[in-house]
């Protein structure tokens, strides 16, 4: 658990980097998007076991018996080593394969201190580490080294910016561990920070902020099919959608209390207002809706042959509002530089939807001056006229593969071809970027831009074989088979070749399919709408209650201890959904919401224990009105524990791993497991009837 203290050093520099103006007219406010239901963010440190049975010894520490014990069965083994530190073609297959045998070269002594911080994909509202473990373990038992897994806060619950504000917690938790972590502190030139779809979004947002505020960065980073424009302004995303398994109508699902959003925007800042009305309190100027927040405020689709453009109605991604879409850390693709960052290894298959936006992104890291931002977007966000003015003149290294005919994030699928070649060639940048000593002769070594034509030869093997940087990219094509090719020029890539001005805005072709899916399913589920208008109905109404009760226990007279202890969160007994005060978070923030089962229980949960806390201060709850010192109310919020202590938006931490039972895989074993009831034919009842009663006709004669 990434504890809360690096989650406040997140949120100051997010602080710095935005500025009081963007913070609380373009964010929203500066305390909706610090809340959470635990102390602090899950994150799991995953490695070989081999290498966790190394360090630990070497701490003094004994491992688990079942680790010990795979270590004693496989130290005698002969096997090839599985991170390929060294040549193995001249080593005796019948030799005794002893502890240590690489332990007094560099290399060997030094690739534990290696460490990938990585973010997993999911389109920013579903996945964790559980989905990506497997993926993880393979690239650490590649690079020989460990991994630290975040599960960030997810959308729609934790929009924009709670999942940058988590992964740069856990990067300040590598760089500087608060007292009573189990890791010192790791050196920013061993760690690399990686991504996949959504969580390569993540890590570009991550980079540009450490690169913009000054912060120590990372060694490298490697991005699978980063996820870099939310706006869908290129043309591969109508392109390839028969080619990819991403949905054509984007991520759509069934309407749920959750999603989609009331129709009417500014619900929330009314009821907001009208409930610190009735506390005694003079609304804030933000709660007009002549004054609409930043991020509230509509965009519209420019329409073919100069037709009137149309105005966006709902929500497009749950991730972020239709005006933060456009924003650099939403979009990095939108940057107003991407040079200045460390060297970046970008994979992406030639079949995805994604795949314009992110050779684009690949070069315009590479070649800040040749790609220039849209104009527009550099007059509205400061940061992005910044970021070019200070580092169009300083270019990314950038190695790029682009793999022939894969799908979107196709090392998921580990034991393709393709993935094999891909995880070789993860291992060689991290180890590169790390400090790994290269090859200085031979026909890789002395290629510039791209590996000589042919088999691919990238592996973790030290000394590396890798090309030279020719123009700061490294530009290749990988086939199906694993052969490596040079790419075409930029010139012949249609994509790279786009108007400025057209990156960024949310076409009409493009917005069209959006409706078209959309308005196909509301038709489908039309008859759920009714039923969840009359659940978030109840659900307020259930709001509404417990806030008065919390009222007439003064829980919100001066907003109990807050006042006096300052403004810095701790937890949501600090302050908590009900203490939002000139702050408009957008309509699917959890902590804005009034009328979902999350938003109930985080309502709950904070003033839970925000009574519990007065009552330890000796603020007794007493009836509004009554005098000081008479008898406190027999039952109180400090007593009510919740019974859902966290919003599903997060991942709920454990001391003690919980064991998946296996019969929640009863359906899946049934489906592939020969003899089961989907493979075999079963008697229908009737029959099952009749055999009994024929065997009990025969006993009965017998008898």
């Amino acid at each position: 658990m990434i504890p809360l203290e690096c989650c406040h050093k997140a949120a100051e520099h997010l602080h710095t980097y935005f500025g009081p103006d963007m913070i609380q007219s373009f964010i929203g406010g500066s305390r909706w998007w610090q809340m959470r239901s635990q102390s602090g963010i899950p994150a799991h440190w995953i490695a070989h076991y081999s290498d966790y049975h190394l360090v630990m010894s070497k701490h003094g520490q004994k491992t688990s018996y079942s680790t010990e014990l795979m270590h004693r069965f496989t130290r005698d083994s002969a096997r090839v080593n599985p991170r390929h530190e060294h040549p193995t073609a001249h080593i005796d297959p019948n030799a005794t394969r002893q502890p240590g045998r690489f332990a007094n070269t560099a290399e060997e002594a030094e690739r534990l201190s290696r460490v990938l911080l990585y973010i997993h994909g999911g389109a920013y509202y579903f996945g964790s580490v559980n989905t990506h473990k497997h993926v993880i373990h393979r690239m650490t038992t590649k690079f020989g080294g460990f991994a630290l897994a975040v599960n960030y806060r997810k959308a729609p619950q934790f929009p924009f910016p709670c999942a940058i504000q988590d992964c740069l917690a856990a990067y300040l938790y590598l760089l500087d561990p608060p007292p009573g972590a189990l890791h010192p502190r790791i050196d920013p030139s061993r760690i690399v920070v990686g991504g996949d779809s959504a969580g390569g979004g993540l890590a570009l947002a991550l980079l540009q902020i450490i690169r913009d505020l000054g912060l120590p960065p990372p060694a490298g980073a490697i991005l699978l099919s980063p996820w870099s424009d939310l706006t869908h302004s290129f043309p591969s995303i109508l392109q390839n959608t028969k080619t990819d398994y991403i949905p054509p109508y984007s991520f759509i699902h069934r309407p749920s209390l959750l999603w989609p959003l009331p129709r009417e925007t500014g619900a929330f800042v009314r009821r907001s207002q009208s409930f610190v009305r009735r506390r005694g309190r003079q609304p804030t100027s933000e709660g007009h809706m002549d004054n609409i927040p930043w991020h509230a405020r509509p965009i519209f689709v420019p329409q073919p042959n100069g037709a009137a453009p149309i105005k966006i109605t709902s929500q497009v991604q749950f991730y972020a509002t239709n005006a933060q879409l456009r924003h650099p850390l939403c979009s990095p693709a939108l940057a107003g530089s991407l040079g200045g960052l460390p060297p970046l290894y970008i994979m992406v298959g030639d079949d995805e939807v994604l795949r314009d936006e992110i050779v684009y992104v690949a070069h315009k890291a590479a070649h800040p001056m040749r790609y220039p931002t849209n104009p527009d977007f550099v007059k509205l966000f400061p940061h992005t006229r910044a970021a070019a003015e200070r580092f169009n003149a300083t270019p990314t290294n950038v190695h790029l593969q682009l793999f022939d005919g894969q799908c979107h994030v196709f090392p998921m699928f580990m034991y393709t071809a393709a993935a094999r070649h891909a995880y070789r060639g993860m291992a060689s940048f991290i180890k590169h970027v790390t400090g790994a000593p290269l090859k200085t002769s031979g026909a890789i070594a002395n290629s510039m831009g791209s590996a000589p034509a042919g088999e691919n030869k990238y592996t973790a093997r030290v000394p590396l074989e890798r090309p030279q940087y020719y123009d700061h990219m490294i530009r290749e094509r990988v086939a199906r088979d694993g052969k490596i090719r040079p790419m075409e020029r930029e010139d012949h890539m249609s994509y790279l070749c786009l108007d400025p001005k057209t990156i960024g805005i949310i076409k009409a072709e493009t917005y069209a399919r959006f409706h078209k899916g959309h308005t196909i399913w509301d038709n489908k589920y039309h008859r759920d709408f009714k039923r969840i208008r009359k659940s978030r109905a109840r659900i307020e109404r259930r709001v509404q209650r417990i806030l008065a009760k919390a009222e007439s226990e003064g829980l919100f007279r001066d907003m109990g201890d807050i006042e006096a202890s300052g403004t810095k969160w701790t937890d949501l007994g600090t302050y908590g959904p009900a203490d939002l005060r000139g702050e408009t978070p957008p309509l699917s923030a959890v902590v804005g919401r009034r009328d979902t089962p999350d938003a109930m229980a985080l309502l709950k949960l904070g003033l839970h224990l925000r009574a519990k806390r007065r009552r330890a201060l000796g603020l007794q709850a007493v009836e509004k009105g009554a005098a000081p010192n008479t008898v406190p109310i027999p039952t109180s919020l400090a007593d009510d524990i919740p019974r859902r202590a966290y919003s599903m938006g997060e991942h709920y931490h454990t001391n003690q791993e919980r064991p998946v039972p296996l019969d929640r895989f009863g359906w899946w074993r049934n489906l592939l497991v020969r003899g089961g009831p989907f493979t075999r034919k079963t008697k229908p009842a009737w029959v099952h009837q009749a055999e009994k009663e024929k065997q009990r006709v025969c006993v009965s004669e017998w008898d």
